[in-house]
């Protein structure tokens, strides 16, 4: 077993399968795999209506409450300039950090200044994530440009170096993000095939040290957990390389034996619940919200928000 920060000196004959920062990750599973389940599984539209609703009416509150301006909050047609953030912990190159946020920005009715942090550990694909993003603000094709998705909303997007085992590093980059931001917390994270690393590399204490911060800097949660098989995957792949293995044993990681349901539970305990969007689903005890890889994709948000 080896930390996260050890494996990464050697990522290179690794190839990706000892801490999840695949290279060629997009080309394979491009964002629109996910975005598609996010779509028929209704957690899009609840992102759309209901987080970005959420952050809207509780902005005008705020500014109402600070005497700041006097509104109505069922008014139809309000125009107010105010932040949403959103986290992608575990972004790769930020292709599906881009594509979720221009999906968030087409959503939104009043003048809003999106903002995206995504944090990697893999400094090429952060720098590779960081070209794309000054790409798309070069171009002059309103159609792919974050920053042109209306008149009303601008997206901004940044993208960091962080080893997320790494509570210190973790926190500091998100407080000094939503300082900027003006906000509190995220309006929505995102933790997509992430989880199992951060176990692999930190074990139970640290996959439990890592959801309670994710939790605790954010108002929802769209996590996509891998699942307990893919766990033994991690070593095949590595054997065939002839690279050292890891120490994924059930008497080191307990919790990997039925990983979703200790995750849930997990949220549950860290004040979060999951969204259930699908009665007939919530009954058979699942949702449509599996992708091909047959990973779940699970919206959670606070209990008791403001």
């Amino acid at each position: 077993m080896t930390s996260s920060t050890e494996a990464m000196k050697d990522t290179s004959l690794d190839k990706g399968h000892r801490v999840g920062n695949f290279h060629e990750y997009y080309k394979f599973n491009p964002p629109m795999n996910r975005l598609d389940v996010l779509q028929k599984c209704g957690i899009l539209e609840y992102i759309k209506t209901t987080v970005i609703k959420h952050d809207t009416i509780t902005q005008i509150a705020r500014e109402r409450d600070s005497k700041r301006i006097k509104l109505d909050i069922n008014e139809q047609h309000v125009k107010l300039d105010h932040t949403l953030a959103y986290c992608d912990l575990g972004c790769n190159e930020g292709d599906l950090s881009l594509a979720l946020s221009k999906e968030m920005a087409e959503g939104l009715q009043t003048a809003c200044s999106l903002h995206c942090l995504g944090l990697d550990i893999d400094k090429e694909l952060i720098d590779r994530a960081r070209s794309k993003k000054n790409c798309q603000q070069d171009t002059g094709d309103e159609s792919n440009h974050p920053d042109k998705i209306s008149s009303d909303v601008r997206v901004e997007a940044e993208f960091q170096v962080c080893n997320l085992n790494d509570e210190a590093d973790h926190l500091t980059k998100c407080r000094e993000y939503l300082d900027l931001a003006g906000k509190e917390r995220f309006d929505l994270t995102s933790v997509f095939s992430t989880t199992m690393w951060i176990h692999i590399h930190s074990g139970d204490e640290g996959l439990v040290a890592f959801l309670k911060r994710v939790t605790s800097l954010t108002n929802h949660l769209l996590i996509e957990p891998q699942p307990s098989k893919c766990y033994g995957k991690v070593n095949v792949r590595l054997r065939k390389m002839n690279r050292p293995e890891e120490d994924i044993s059930l008497e080191r990681l307990r919790m990997r034996n039925n990983i979703e349901v200790e995750i849930d539970k997990l949220l549950e305990e860290f004040g979060f619940e999951r969204v259930v969007l699908d009665a007939k689903a919530s009954t058979e005890g699942h949702e449509n919200s599996r992708t091909k890889w047959k990973r779940n994709l699970q919206m959670y948000k606070r209990k008791n928000m403001e």
